[in-house]
């Protein structure tokens, strides 16, 4: 696909976290598909490689896809660090609802965080998908395994969290960068 800036293949190793029950989101992997500017991934829509054979493929893999989009994401790969990515759909769409997401996070006892709104979502009607997409990302990075496992074994910040959204899954990654 030309206009590919970045591509970061997120496998799950390990769910540390759901609220309100333990499937709350359900993946094996999240895909993080960058493109140089809006053009090129408009233009990237528009290929034989799109329309055509990545939906012919996924078939072969995939029992289910969800698209979300979101705008200027966080750089993804941290050499060094360990990579948590949740998936959170917020209470309501308010700023006050992504401050208080925000602010629990900051509380997460990570090295950094980000998080992306997602602004649109799409499915492939041959594939299943998620019926009540996540409004929100958010991608946690800490020191080591040890302290994402302290994080999410207790703590108010997760309490504060819940506090902000209807659903959220949390999972530890393994990111692979293919592009960029």
């Amino acid at each position: 696909m030309p206009g590919i800036a970045a591509y970061t293949q997120n496998r799950v190793d390990a769910r540390l976290w759901s609220y309100p029950s333990e499937a709350a989101y359900e993946c094996d992997g999240i895909v993080e598909l960058e493109f140089e500017h809006e053009a090129a991934m408009a233009a990237a829509g528009e290929t034989a490689v799109v329309r055509e054979w990545l939906p012919a493929d996924e078939l072969k893999f995939l029992d289910g896809i969800t698209l979300c989009r979101v705008e200027d994401g966080a750089r993804q790969i941290r050499p060094g660090l360990l990579k948590v990515m949740i998936a959170a759909k917020l209470l309501d769409e308010s700023e006050s609802a992504i401050r208080r997401l925000q602010e629990s996070l900051g509380l997460a006892g990570c090295v950094e965080w980000s998080t992306e709104r997602v602004e649109t979502t799409a499915h492939r009607e041959s594939l299943g998908f998620e019926g009540d997409p996540p409004s929100v990302f958010a991608s946690l990075w800490f020191a080591g395994e040890g302290d994402a496992s302290r994080a999410f074994a207790s703590g108010n910040w997760l309490k504060a969290l819940e506090s902000a959204v209807r659903r959220a899954t949390a999972w530890q990654m393994d990111p692979l960068k293919i592009v960029g």
